[in-house]
């Protein structure tokens, strides 16, 4: 089987590479399609040989920052003449990253239109955007979510001003396995993510008992003040005074000196890899709790951990409650293998 990959993100990148294997594909090409930051990231968990080999070529598509009308053109232009070589091939399968993103979207419907399957990978909790995003497309609702500039529209819309839309999508994904869900004529194969212990390079040495708390930009985005953030941070600690807390930041999060400073009880441990693969350090006897993270829901398709999550009051929520709300009841509120965590108890 062939493939081309394209994705922006190192958490698409371990989604792709777990397709991969679902789908027995040897021949693969692999497009890098973000910023120099991200990919770099992405290369380093490509540095594991036999990660890499599975790749016979990795293109990178460079972005220029986004910043007017000049940038958005070169971006355009430079997408555009690559892209064409790749749309040139014949695969059987493109797994795109983000359907959302006009480039990877660009190109699945170039090779499905000489035959390759598309499939789209987990995205963290932006598969649910994803799926809104395509129910609108397949109703013809385009103009809703894709504000384009007028370069973009000149080089990736066709003579119709129509948007590049796939026939069918195969979500392949551990958050989306019911096709109800999509309501659409697409389809659902469940992502085991059995091979992320391949990038078995990245391991940690922590306590065997030690709480791994999970954090969340809540106070970087304006979703939820200081005070209330720490207080729910806090009473983790006081339900486990005796455990040692490992607090893993997002990487948006800015306040980490602050956590530090007014919870002692907490070791920051900001680490450069996808903390799925955390993985390869942790035992049965670590429990693992955080906020809406797709990171608990991760850990629980293991079998292995006792995984938490904190719901905050909808009234300690900024101006996203609603947002908040539903984001809990679609993906934590249902799943049984997940121990809610009450800090009032």
């Amino acid at each position: 089987m062939k493939s081309i990959s394209i994705v922006g993100s190192e958490l698409q990148f371990l989604n792709a590479y777990e397709a991969l294997k679902e789908y027995k594909c040897k021949e693969n090409i692999l497009v890098l399609s973000s910023f120099n930051a991200r990919i770099g990231r992405i290369y380093e968990l490509l540095s594991q040989q036999e990660i890499r080999d599975q790749f016979q070529f990795i293109l990178k598509l460079r972005m220029i920052p986004c910043n007017g009308r000049v940038s958005n053109f070169m971006n355009a232009v430079l997408f555009r003449i690559q892209l064409y070589f790749l749309q040139l091939k014949k695969v059987d399968y493109c797994i795109i990253g983000n359907y959302n993103e006009m480039y990877h979207r660009y190109l699945a419907c170039k090779l499905e239109e000489k035959g390759a399957k598309i499939v789209e990978v987990d995205d963290g909790l932006n598969i649910g955007s994803i799926v809104n995003f395509r129910k609108e497309d397949l109703q013809g609702n385009f103009s809703n979510h894709y504000p384009l500039s007028f370069f973009k529209k000149v080089f990736f819309f066709n003579r119709k001003k129509t948007v590049y839309v796939p026939l069918q999508i195969t979500f392949f994904s551990s958050l989306v396995s019911n096709p109800s869900f999509l309501g659409t004529k697409d389809l659902c194969v469940i992502n085991k993510r059995l091979h992320f212990k391949d990038f078995s390079q990245y391991s940690l040495s922590l306590e065997v008992d030690a709480i791994i708390f999970i954090g969340q930009p809540y106070i970087e985005s304006n979703m939820m003040n200081k005070k209330d953030y720490f207080t729910y941070l806090k009473s983790v600690s006081l339900r486990y005074p005796k455990r040692k807390i490992y607090y893993f930041p997002h990487p948006l999060e800015s306040n980490l000196k602050e956590i530090a400073k007014a919870l002692s009880m907490y070791v920051i441990k900001k680490i450069n890899f996808p903390i799925e693969l955390l993985l390869n350090s942790l035992t049965k006897t670590n429990i693992i709790i955080g906020f809406s993270s797709t990171v608990l829901l991760f850990f629980a398709d293991q079998n292995s951990f006792s995984v938490f999550y904190i719901k905050p009051k909808s009234s300690d929520f900024k101006d996203c409650k609603e947002a908040m709300s539903q984001c809990y009841h679609d993906f934590f509120d249902h799943d049984e293998r997940l121990n809610i965590f009450n800090p009032l108890d």
